[in-house]
């Protein structure tokens, strides 16, 4: 039996989501030890990173095909990885890649608003705006209305085939937290977003939830 993990963190769960994959590794290489016990898999279909694509290798998209009797060998490599293992909350990190200073990110569970403004306040020093409007209205599941920034998004009202309730069905994990970012920004804003998110967020989420 693997020891009881608290957070998992996902990133590369789509290829053309790449940038913020070297914003998570630079800050958790400079800032690990400060971090309670964690499993980080920085590239969850590295098909679709190495070919800068949204969808893998196989055509996939690995966000839509999260099925229990998925064989996409993605899919089943991060089943087995994260087998036996007990986390309390996933973070996942995406790219809008519409979107070029706009933040916004989903939430299964209410978060703390002394926490959020903290964040919210963090953002405007760095010229971060909070994204209003709709998420991808050319894409059904998502076509989601976006309200400074955060949707609430009950695991239970997910679409199947997404990640957070084949998460929650396999590994009983509860708490779920997508953030976009902007897929436009430069590099270094991407760094400064992965830092405040972490700083704000991760190393204190034990606090988030109401």
């Amino acid at each position: 039996m693997k020891p009881p993990m608290k957070i998992l963190l996902l990133s590369g769960i789509h290829g053309d989501e790449y940038g913020v994959i070297s914003s998570v590794k630079k800050y958790l290489k400079k800032r690990i030890n400060d971090f309670p016990f964690f499993y980080y898999i920085s590239e969850v279909s590295p098909s679709a990173v190495l070919q800068k694509t949204r969808n893998n290798k196989r055509n996939i998209d690995l966000n839509r095909s999260f099925f229990d009797n998925s064989n996409d060998e993605e899919i089943t490599t991060l089943k087995t990885n994260i087998k036996g293992t007990s986390f309390l909350t996933v973070f996942t990190f995406h790219e809008d890649c519409d979107r070029t200073d706009e933040f916004y990110m989903y939430s299964s569970h209410r978060i703390n608003p002394m926490t959020f403004s903290i964040l919210k306040k963090q953002f405007e020093t760095k010229n971060i705006i909070l994204f209003n409007g709709i998420d991808d209205p050319k894409d059904p599941i998502l076509n989601n209305y976006i309200t400074n920034g955060l949707l609430i998004s009950p695991i239970e009202k997910e679409k199947r085939g997404t990640l957070w309730p084949w998460l929650h069905k396999n590994n009983n994990i509860k708490h779920c937290i997508d953030f976009e970012i902007p897929g436009k920004a430069p590099q270094q804003k991407k760094d400064i977003l992965v830092q405040i998110l972490f700083d704000y967020f991760i190393s204190q989420y034990v606090n988030l939830f109401l």
